[in-house]
């Protein structure tokens, strides 16, 4: 797990940022330290459709986190990096009414099934298998 470490060590007045990795929580050694702020390290991978994964350049030995060729801390994982999976399209169709004979079918948003307008469509028992209409429609 990767750290973001804002760290003051003794005889200065300045922070110094750091980038630390440790197995779990962070431990540090406050021998020379006069104030800390530490938070976990997140990467972010913006990429909409493919999901993120890490390159090792052979030249330089600099790790990067793909897509997007972002240079990240070496020992950064699959834990360290925040992507936010897309969310499926879904087509949404508009089902327009339909004239069977004299009577009309349509199609209810609120409880997705069809209704038909002829008496049949009331006396059945089963609302979701319709009147011979709406069966006729669907098959």
């Amino acid at each position: 797990m990767l750290w973001k470490c804002l760290i003051m060590y003794d005889g200065t007045n300045e922070y110094v940022e750091e980038i630390r990795f440790s197995e779990g929580s962070l431990v540090l050694d406050t021998h020379n330290i006069k104030s800390s702020i530490v938070s976990k390290m997140k990467y972010v991978s913006t990429h909409d459709i493919y999901s993120p994964f890490f390159f090792k350049s052979e030249l330089s030995n600099v790790l990067y986190l793909m897509p997007g060729w972002i240079e990240v801390h070496p020992q950064t994982t699959l834990d360290d990096v925040t992507w936010d999976k897309p969310k499926r399209k879904v087509k949404t169709v508009k089902i327009e009414d339909v004239k069977v004979g004299s009577y009309t079918i349509k199609f209810n948003e609120v409880k997705k099934h069809y209704t038909c307008s002829c008496q049949g469509f009331w006396r059945v028992k089963d609302k979701n298998i319709g009147c011979k209409h709406i069966q006729g429609m669907k098959k």
